[in-house]
């Protein structure tokens, strides 16, 4: 009964916790000014010209629409204008907070709550009228929905996991790697696996034809975009680890010149070693942690990373980095907090671990609260 008590409470304040955010976030949606990413997608979906507004990286498709949306109501205050993003965030939240609520210790709960959302740079994009907030919503429901579907063995949720990383890819087209590799790891589990049988099977040509044809359409947006203004093709990076893990660091510390570039290199190898040792052992050692998500997310993010480096190495496609990072973001709470709890099995050892990360990041976080300043 005690235990039962225990749960409940904790429960509750990691709840409160989670829609606390929320509660910053939408205060932030209100009070901070109009930025000027914003205001260049206001401004085409104000004075819409299909050109321009399909020719910059910046039109993010769904927060396009809504932005449209208000213009076509006359709700044109900056607040207004971002209604979808903070819709996003709430689901966002949410499913990050389901995630947070199935691990049985406080430490592992703490742990994964500083990793997840003590982090001012995501606050930043859960606040602003950008894609970065709804990709980050349609990535959590489609992880969180394959993640049921295996545990409940639920076809239809599998398949509405699909459907979502699909919408991920098409809210921002940097999510591409993520609706790629999730495409390849849902295909071995539901369809490969069957060998030759799989063509006898009506469901694997709609699930293939949708694959296609989002591909298709974000690849075709993304030729548009280079032949017309090559307005993404210089935003990058040449080193994997300076660039996704570097620009990760950077972020995360939120203010330029904290610490030297030198240092946040250091940091940057140390995080990249660590996120690849957290990774190898999530796939490799599975059978022994038995956490069927620490491995999902292993998975996913190694075939995320291999494909950076092979758009890289085979097509020039510069790594990404800072914003373009916030894909990875989610996956990286997962993978390292599943091998913490995995590997750290005595309480007193994973609580002093927990909780020395939760301080420094609640201060960090703390220190960098503000309404007016992204």
């Amino acid at each position: 009964m005690q235990n039962i008590k225990t749960r409940f409470i904790t429960h509750t304040v990691f709840f409160f916790l989670v829609y606390a955010v929320m509660f910053y976030v939408v205060i932030r949606a209100v009070s901070m000014v109009i930025t000027h990413d914003e205001a260049y997608s206001f401004y085409n979906a104000k004075y819409f010209w299909w050109v321009e507004t399909l020719c910059t990286g910046n039109t993010h498709w769904f927060n396009f629409l809504a932005m449209k949306t208000c213009v076509l109501f006359g709700l044109e205050k900056t607040s207004q204008l971002r209604w979808f993003t903070l819709l996003s965030s709430g689901v966002f939240l949410t499913t990050v907070y389901f995630w947070i609520k199935n691990f049985k210790d406080i430490p592992s709960k703490v742990l994964a709550f500083s990793f997840a959302l003590l982090n001012p740079f995501l606050i930043d994009y859960l606040s602003l009228a950008r894609g970065y907030s709804t990709a980050l919503m349609f990535e959590g429901l489609s992880i969180t929905c394959y993640y049921l579907a295996l545990k409940n063995n639920k076809r239809n949720l599998s398949m509405l996991s699909l459907f979502f990383a699909g919408m991920a890819a098409i809210a921002n087209f940097n999510f591409f790697y993520f609706f790629v590799a999730f495409s390849i790891i849902y295909f071995y589990q539901y369809h490969f696996k069957k060998g030759l049988a799989v063509f006898k099977d009506k469901l694997f040509y709609v699930e293939f034809i949708y694959v296609v044809g989002i591909s298709a359409l974000v690849i075709k947006a993304l030729r548009f975009i280079t032949i017309c203004s090559n307005d993404i093709g210089a935003y990058g990076g040449n080193d994997i680890v300076s660039s996704v893990f570097g620009g990760y660091v950077q972020t995360l510390l939120y203010q330029e010149g904290l610490i030297s570039s030198n240092t946040v290199q250091v940091i940057a190898y140390v995080i990249c070693l660590l996120v690849i040792v957290s990774v190898v052992f999530g796939i490799l050692f599975s059978k022994k942690h038995k956490c069927t998500w620490y491995k999902f997310a292993s998975t996913l993010l190694l075939l995320m990373l291999a494909l950076t480096v092979f758009n890289k190495w085979f097509l020039g496609v510069l790594y990404p980095t800072h914003r373009t990072v916030l894909m990875f973001y989610p996956l990286i709470a997962m993978v390292l907090v599943g091998f913490v709890n995995a590997v750290i099995t005595k309480h007193k050892i994973k609580a002093i671990i927990s909780y020395s990360v939760g301080v420094c990041f609640t201060i960090h976080f703390l220190m960098n609260v503000s309404l007016h300043y992204c």
